[in-house]
C-alpha cells in the first residue's frame, strides 16, 4: 500500500516538474502539514485563460482547473484532487455535483481553534475517494472544513490502512475559496 502511494505521489511530481516557473503568478493558498517540509499550495490563475496548480512541496506541480467567477460553484480540479462547494449554499441541502464528484455536506456550525485563532461558521464537506489521487489508490474518502467567510481551511483523509492520517491545514489568514468581497456580496440562499 505504501508503495502504491509512493507510487502515485512520485507520478504527481514528476508530472508537473517542468512547468515550475510558470506557477510563479496568482493568488496562493498554503497549507500544512504535521510532518516537516510538508505542505501544498492552491494556487489560483492569475486571470482568464491562465492555468491554476496544486503544489506538493516545492516541486510537484499538477496543472488544476478552477471554476470561473460567473460559475455556481467555487471549486478546483486536479489529478491531485478536487474541491467544490455552491457559492450560495441551500439551507435544505445536503449534497452537491459538480463535473459527476458528489460532495456531501455532512455538518454545519462547526467551530475550531487553530493556533488561538477561533474559526467559526465551518462546514464538514466529503469527497469521495475518486476526487483525490490517493483516494483512488486506497478507497479512502476526502472532507474539507469550509466557510465562506475563512473559505477552505483544512482537508485531509480517512486514515489510511496503517492507521496515517493525511491532514493540511491552512496556514495564514484565509484559504481558497474565502474573499471579503465574496463573503460580503453573497447572502446565504433561501
Amino acid at each position: 500500500m505504501k508503495i502504491t502511494i509512493s507510487l502515485l505521489v512520485m507520478s504527481f511530481f514528476v508530472l508537473g516538474a517542468a512547468n515550475a516557473a510558470a506557477a510563479e503568478d496568482g493568488v496562493k493558498h498554503r497549507y500544512v502539514g504535521w510532518l516537516e517540509g510538508d505542505f501544498l499550495t492552491v494556487q489560483e490563475p492569475e486571470g482568464a485563460g491562465q492555468q491554476g496548480w496544486i503544489v506538493i512541496g516545492n516541486d510537484g506541480f499538477a496543472p488544476a482547473e478552477f471554476c470561473p467567477s460567473t460559475s455556481e460553484f467555487i471549486c478546483f480540479f486536479s489529478r491531485g484532487f478536487a474541491f467544490g462547494v455552491p457559492r450560495r449554499i441551500n439551507p435544505a441541502a445536503t449534497d452537491w455535483t459538480i463535473r459527476e464528484v458528489k460532495f456531501e455536506l455532512l455538518k454545519r456550525g462547526l467551530a475550531v481553534s487553530l493556533l488561538g485563532r477561533q474559526l467559526e461558521d465551518l462546514m464538514l464537506i466529503k469527497a469521495p475517494p475518486e476526487a483525490t489521487m490517493v483516494g483512488r489508490a486506497t478507497g479512502k474518502s476526502g472532507f474539507f472544513l469550509y466557510s465562506r467567510s475563512e473559505g477552505l481551511v483544512g482537508f485531509g483523509l480517512d486514515p489510511l490502512p496503517d492507521g496515517a492520517a493525511v491532514t493540511y491545514w491552512i496556514q495564514g489568514q484565509t484559504g481558497f475559496g474565502a474573499s471579503e468581497r465574496q463573503a460580503a456580496s453573497l447572502p446565504p440562499a433561501p
